[in-house]
């Protein structure tokens, strides 16, 4: 009988504090949230006022809790880690 665990598209570091993507799925998430960040900066325009600024800062805001959120739902719960250890899980750690 095979044990189901979900298959992450983040693991944990091997040092310090935070994910690191591991499938495509993952690089594929990455990569968008990049694109996304980039064109919200191209929507600025060359001198723009401080009500532009708020709406590309709550633009940036809202895209970068969304990169968590799909973090939260498709990686392991983090903790510190300082190098690897005979107890990491391979399906959670990097």
């Amino acid at each position: 009988m095979q044990k189901n665990t979900p298959r992450y598209w983040f693991k944990r570091r091997r040092f310090g504090w935070g994910w690191t993507p591991v499938t495509w799925q993952g690089w594929a998430t990455l990569i968008v949230w990049f694109i996304l960040i980039v064109l919200a900066a191209f929507q600025l325009p060359t001198n723009p006022s401080s009500s532009q600024y708020t709406t590309f800062l709550a633009a940036v805001l809202a895209i970068v809790i969304l990169l968590f959120v799909i973090i939260g739902l498709k990686s392991p719960r983090p903790h510190w880690r300082w190098g690897a250890k005979p107890s990491d899980n391979p399906d959670e750690d990097f």
